[in-house]
């Protein structure tokens, strides 16, 4: 992303030692009178590869057994038969070139080799969010990478335009005033959609 006019060289520093990561959600709707193979009181799942490696050369040969994958069980929280899959990094990337009728082959595979009943019982709807495809997000959080600290946090959060550190700025050299707001300008609820709601409550009142 470019900005034009430039951004003040402390800002656009602070943004280029953020990081940027991916984390899909894959959800898995069942039928409503489908009784659920997985734990049913467990609110989360984690299925880890090692569970069921083996030294079998087809498992680990597929992609998602290489990952533990985390499931959160909907069936605990409000009844509903529904899994939805936490796809993150490398597991997200490799999703997004998938289809939803791809993903819920995939999964149902994976989740026969824990829960040999899962392989009857394909989802009757198989959704992915595809983060990383969507033009006016291109992820899903920002994250403090090597060299990032949590002071840039605070300098993302900073409104420019305002006094003589944006010299270097055309927006400052207009005394324009621009604020900043999202999930990666809060040091509290960092990285969660509660950051973002409070960042732009903070926005807000800096006007």
């Amino acid at each position: 992303v470019q900005f034009t006019p430039s951004l003040p060289a402390w800002k656009q520093s602070a943004i280029d030692r953020m990081g940027f990561g991916l984390l899909d959600k894959l959800v898995l709707e069942y039928d409503k009178d489908f009784v659920p193979f997985w734990p049913l009181e467990s609110d989360f799942i984690t299925l880890r590869p090692d569970d069921v490696l083996d030294g079998d050369s087809a498992v680990a040969a597929d992609l998602l057994p290489r990952e533990s994958v985390f499931f959160v069980n909907y069936y605990a929280l409000d009844g509903r038969p529904m899994l939805v899959a936490l796809l993150h990094c490398g597991l997200g990337e490799w999703a997004e070139t998938q289809s939803d009728e791809q993903m819920a082959d995939c999964i149902t595979r994976h989740l026969a080799r824990y829960f040999p009943t899962a392989a009857t019982t394909r989802p009757k709807r198989c959704t992915l969010t595809r983060w990383r495809q969507d033009p006016f997000a291109k992820g899903s959080y920002a994250y403090l990478a090597r060299g990032s600290t949590a002071e840039d946090l605070d300098l993302l959060a900073r409104p420019f335009g305002t006094g003589a550190d944006d010299a270097d700025s055309l927006v400052g050299k207009n005394r324009a005033r621009i604020f900043w707001a999202g999930e990666h300008t809060e040091q509290i609820e960092f990285g969660f959609v509660q950051g973002a709601l409070l960042s732009g409550r903070r926005a807000a009142d800096e006007l």
